[in-house]
């Protein structure tokens, strides 16, 4: 079994930890603050580090795990800046290593299987809203926590195809810590085409009601998904049976994707496909960012 080391002791790197001993024999468990020699005399003995620290330390982290040659699987988003990210991807390239983001909608398999329906349909509009109360994070705005789910949604999308020229039309923040968003995308139905389609994100931190929801509306039907539902994939206003996933067990799909990634060079398709709408996944944050301080 190859081994891996946790850099993250908290919440979500208690979560990840109980995935990661399922395929690998974990060696180390750091806090953020390890120091880097004794994080390096680790990081020379495995085979892959595993990140779950707040967004300031990714791509420290990540750097360092990379030039000594181990896989990277980092939670989102992956860096602060896509500046960061190609040099890192540069970095995972030059050394033969695998860079892998754990954008954990992507692997929901009702947002899959919506994403199959919509195959050869003409989408009208998109609109999705994501509300908890917490967890805020220093320096890390809604976008980052939560609303960052659905903006990958929409990359991955535009990378299968089902979007082009997708960018960030406005972005708003509701209050002054920035922990409520409101955003606009635009996109195209598809390339060469002039049909805009408008998409919407409403994400809060600071919502007493929790959702998880993501509405996609054609020409002829809106198909939702309620990651929060007991049937989370419906078509509304239809009674077209629908297959129930169970959304609790993403992580565990995400996970088995970077162990495919390291182990199969049959995966490099799907692999580059990754790396593809997670570049453009912080191209839309930082748009997003750069709206709302001109709005300002």
């Amino acid at each position: 079994m190859q081994k891996a080391i946790l850099i993250g002791r908290g919440y979500w790197g208690k979560i990840l930890q109980r995935y990661i001993q399922k395929h690998y024999k974990i060696s180390h468990i750091f806090g953020r603050d390890v120091k880097d020699e004794v994080l390096i005399e680790a990081l020379d003995k495995a085979d892959s580090a595993f990140i779950a620290t707040p967004l300031s330390s990714h791509f420290k982290l990540a750097k360092l795990a990379l030039e000594h040659n181990c896989n990277v699987f980092v939670e989102k988003p992956s860096t602060a800046t896509k500046e960061e990210f190609e040099t890192l991807l540069n970095l995972a390239r030059k050394n033969n290593k695998i860079l892998f983001t754990d954008y954990i909608y992507t692997f929901s398999q009702s947002i899959l299987y919506a994403l199959q329906i919509l195959q050869g349909k003409h989408i009208e509009s998109i609109q999705a809203e994501i509300t908890q109360y917490g967890n805020f994070y220093e320096n890390e705005s809604v976008l980052e926590v939560i609303g960052v789910h659905y903006i990958s949604v929409f990359a991955f999308m535009q990378e299968l195809g089902l979007l082009d020229n997708l960018c960030v039309k406005s972005c708003k923040f509701l209050d002054s810590k920035k922990q409520s968003a409101a955003l606009e995308f635009s996109a195209l139905q598809k390339k060469g085409s002039k049909k805009e389609i408008v998409l919407s994100l409403h994400c809060s931190l600071l919502s007493n009601d929790k959702k998880r929801l993501l509405r996609i509306s054609t020409a002829d039907s809106i198909i939702s998904v309620d990651m929060l539902s007991p049937t989370p994939l419906s078509i509304i206003e239809s009674s077209q049976s629908l297959p129930i996933f169970d959304e609790k067990n993403n992580l565990s799909f995400a996970l088995q994707s970077f162990v495919d990634f390291t182990a199969n060079k049959s995966q490099r398709q799907s692999y580059s496909t990754h790396l593809s709408f997670s570049h453009t996944t912080l191209a839309l944050l930082s748009q997003a960012h750069s709206l709302a301080q001109n709005s300002l």
